[in-house]
């Protein structure tokens, strides 16, 4: 087998973005994946009033146009409760690797205390209180990993006890759930994550392997 080049890619990646967010905030892990050969693009959504039957449709269309395969998911936050949401309600999406970053697949002390403020509840809207409402699980027919941080400087210090290790604004105890392939620990934030190069390169070593 030929050496993985820019030419011949390992896979197309889609990045899903989290919360607040539109997708620019995740070039530069999208460069370093690029760099590893994977051809790197961005899923754009609205993640304070959009709908998450009508993001989890987008994000099956885009599957199908990067597909037949394979198609490697990463999603940042809420958007790996997207990707999660998508891959359980459309089976038939191409195959792929799965990465999850800082993704409160077990809850979010921090957006449920936000959230019942009353600047807090306009401020994160109906998506991402919608998706915690999931019990996630990893889907069976593909590799799942999962991606904490634990240095703690963020906002959701301001408004929650996270309980232990913690990004800031997930707990490491947050990011974990039923049949997760790998689950790795980094000393990153929770936006941090996407400006890390151990980040980028575990991303990699997953999608490209199966563990980080």
């Amino acid at each position: 087998m030929s050496a993985v080049s820019l030419a011949d890619p390992a896979g197309s990646v889609l990045v899903v973005h989290g919360l607040w967010n539109q997708g620019p905030e995740s070039y530069v892990l999208r460069q370093r994946l690029a760099s590893d050969g994977f051809r790197a693009d961005a899923l754009r959504y609205a993640s304070v009033a959009g709908d998450p039957e009508d993001i989890a449709i987008r994000l099956a269309e885009a599957m199908h146009g990067l597909g037949p395969g394979p198609v490697h998911l990463v999603g940042h936050s809420l958007g790996g409760l997207m990707i999660l949401a998508a891959l359980e309600s459309h089976p038939e999406l191409p195959p792929g690797r799965v990465v999850l970053l800082g993704s409160p697949v077990g809850g979010s002390a921090a957006a449920r205390a936000f959230a019942a403020t009353p600047l807090g509840a306009v401020m994160i809207g109906s998506v991402l209180p919608e998706a915690l409402k999931r019990d996630f699980r990893a889907p069976a027919d593909r590799p799942v990993g999962m991606i904490a941080g634990n240095r703690p400087v963020g906002m959701g210090r301001l408004f929650a006890d996270l309980g232990g290790p913690s990004d800031g604004t997930i707990a490491v105890s947050e990011t974990h759930m039923p049949g997760l392939t790998d689950h790795l620990v980094l000393p990153v934030t929770h936006t941090g994550m996407l400006f890390s190069t151990d980040v980028a390169a575990a991303t990699s070593r997953f999608l490209s392997t199966g563990r980080f």
